[in-house]
């Protein structure tokens, strides 16, 4: 049963908050388990009242990068955070998913966003 819950161990990822200049200690990560195997995760940190998305992996599987992408902003929204910025590697997939519209990287209201989802609630 696939899983997608902050990650135990955040010291594999800890060169994504080098590579960002941040602080390790503002990294969060989320991971992504299919039989207990990790099949993807997401980076992110807060700033000031923005979640900042710097990076998901999902093996190439367009639906559980969309989990990924939507369980960070869930996470986010959930701490009291409304607003988000995409500073992804991938922002080709976040395009193709909806994430990036009209060329904005930022998510003004992700209670709105995730409100919005014109696909949530149809069979995939």
């Amino acid at each position: 049963m696939l899983e997608i819950h902050p990650a135990k161990d955040r010291t594999p990822y800890l060169h994504i908050a080098e590579k960002s200049g941040i602080s390790p200690d503002s990294l969060k990560i989320v991971e992504a388990y299919d039989k207990d195997a990790v099949t993807g995760f997401g980076a992110y940190y807060y700033e000031g009242d923005s979640v900042i998305l710097l990076d998901a992996d999902a093996q190439g599987d367009k639906y559980l990068y969309d989990g990924i992408i939507r369980t960070m902003l869930f996470l986010a929204s959930i701490d009291g955070i409304d607003k988000a910025e995409l500073r992804l590697e991938d922002m080709t997939s976040a395009r193709e998913l909806g994430f990036v519209q009209n060329n904005s990287y930022s998510i003004g209201s992700i209670d709105d966003f995730m409100n919005s989802c014109k696909n949530c609630g149809k069979s995939r």
